[in-house]
């Protein structure tokens, strides 16, 4: 013989039949919030735009930027030997290059100038090359700083004084044309360094958006 035993009722003891349609449109509010708890949520930076351009502050653009190796001949012999540049061989003298900065502006009404720029010249692969100051071949305003080697890396400063503006809103004013030269060691024949050597360039200004570029110098 069964025997059942009472028990006290609980939530779960509603009849099937009393489950009418206001009962299960409640059950669907009750298990909607759990449904979109569990959704997750894209993370903010997923959708956050860049930061928009400064208004009312102009950027410094480069020209141009070129670079080429410039070699030596070292002779094999004396004068009286046959010609020297039979047994004489190339050295690596200096790498020459050129380039200018100019200021845009794309504000509505421009009134600032720019009367100081500083240059820098970063040589990645500097085999072959001093960590001494660069010369400045040509260049109203342009004078060289610095020159420093760490480890395969060269780095060159150069500085600018003037003063340079926009007139209008997009149209540049230009420092003059800076030519140069970086310092070799003059004792590396080029067949026997790392080629093209990669000079990042990058300009800075004190009210201005920095600039920055890059060429390469090919074996020559």
């Amino acid at each position: 013989m069964n025997i059942e035993l009472p028990r006290s009722a609980t939530a779960f003891d509603v009849p099937t039949k009393q489950l009418n349609r206001r009962q299960l449109v409640k059950a669907g509010a009750w298990a909607a919030p759990a449904v979109i708890l569990a959704v997750a949520t894209p993370p903010a930076s997923a959708s956050t735009p860049a930061p928009a351009p400064t208004p009312g502050i102009p950027d410094l653009v480069f020209t141009n930027l070129s670079a080429g190796a410039q070699t030596r001949y070292v002779p094999g012999h004396s004068l009286a030997s046959p010609p020297w540049w039979v047994a004489g061989y190339a050295v690596l003298n200096r790498i020459d290059g050129n380039t200018s900065v100019g200021l845009s502006y794309f504000a509505t009404d421009p009134t600032a100038a720019v009367t100081s720029i500083t240059l820098t010249l970063t040589v990645s692969d500097a085999t072959g090359l001093l960590g001494t100051k660069p010369t400045v071949t040509s260049g109203s305003g342009w004078v060289a700083s610095s020159g420093a080697l760490s480890g395969a890396t060269a780095t060159y400063v150069f500085s600018w004084a003037g003063s340079i503006s926009a007139g209008q809103a997009g149209q540049p004013g230009y420092t003059s044309q800076l030519t140069f030269s970086l310092p070799s060691d003059d004792l590396s024949k080029p067949s026997a360094l790392p080629w093209p050597k990669t000079i990042a360039a990058m300009a800075i200004a004190t009210n201005a958006h920095a600039a920055t570029t890059s060429a390469s110098a090919g074996q020559p």
